[in-house]
């Protein structure tokens, strides 16, 4: 039995494993999905790193050969301009490198994975926790689905990091939803996209839309691949009557920015 039993095998269950790895604290990662796995947020923030440095992941960052991310840009719905910025000139605590990544999270999480399985986490891909087990109001394991069957699995602590499936606070009836918050994405990879050149070539860009909280990512995903993605209120999406492909097309058509980027652009 381990002490601390974490649910989900993400980069936030793969970074807890490995902080309590470290600290000699025994736990268990169960991972729904099996590794690799697409997924998105490619795009790091420079915060990231210092939890790489910690959990001694950040030699791996380097190794593998990740995009570095210098800084981001931001680009008006019109021809309005770019704004960019440079991580260099805002330095942080801790963190003694200017850049963060652009990441393939099919890679990047499974290397995380594989890490805090080197430190002594125990790791069970391919496995559904169905709840969270109380003894009075103190977590005291999950029950598990294995092959049809569940199982009770007891431990002294339990970790959701289940992300947007939120379990615990859905077992809890703890969730509300954001009123604000109501967007929906549809994203794809493309080579070819112009990024431009110079020191903003490798930044994220960020195009804004003409419609209320939309706009458009460029990622960097490899020296050819660049992921885009179209961001909007999921009643814009709704309202346009498109298929995905239509809705995603014609909003690239709507940024002059965005158009020049993709003027050669090939899917993936």
């Amino acid at each position: 039995m381990s002490d601390v039993i974490i649910i989900g095998g993400g980069p936030a269950g793969s970074a807890m494993g490995s902080f309590l790895s470290k600290a000699g604290i025994s736990n268990t990662i169960f991972e729904s999905a099996v590794h690799p796995r697409p997924h998105v947020g490619e795009s790091m923030v420079t915060s990231t790193t210092r939890v790489f440095k910690e959990i001694g992941f950040l030699e791996t960052m380097e190794r593998e050969g990740f995009v570095k991310k210098y800084g981001a840009s931001w680009h008006a719905p019109t021809n309005g301009g770019t704004f960019s910025i440079e991580f260099s000139e805002f330095p942080q605590e801790g963190i003694d490198q200017d850049y963060t990544y652009h990441v393939d999270r099919s890679k990047l999480d499974l290397l995380l994975l594989k890490h805090a399985e080197s430190l002594g986490t125990k790791v069970y891909q391919g496995i559904h926790v169905k709840q969270v087990l109380f003894d009075g109001d103190r977590a005291c394991g999950v029950r598990i689905a294995v092959e049809g069957q569940e199982i009770d699995v007891p431990c002294k602590m339990v970790v959701d990091a289940t992300g947007r499936r939120t379990l615990l606070g859905r077992q809890l009836n703890l969730t509300k939803k954001d009123p604000i918050f109501n967007q929906y994405a549809v994203h794809a990879w493309y080579e070819d996209v112009d990024r431009g050149v110079g020191d903003n070539a490798d930044h994220i860009h960020i195009y804004f839309l003409p419609v209320e909280r939309g706009w458009v990512w460029q990622i960097p995903i490899t020296d050819k691949v660049t992921s885009m993605g179209v961001v909007a209120e999921k009643d814009v999406f709704v309202q346009s009557k498109k298929d995905l492909e239509g809705y995603f097309n014609s909003y690239i058509q709507t940024n002059p920015d965005l158009v020049n980027a993709m003027r050669n652009a090939r899917r993936v």
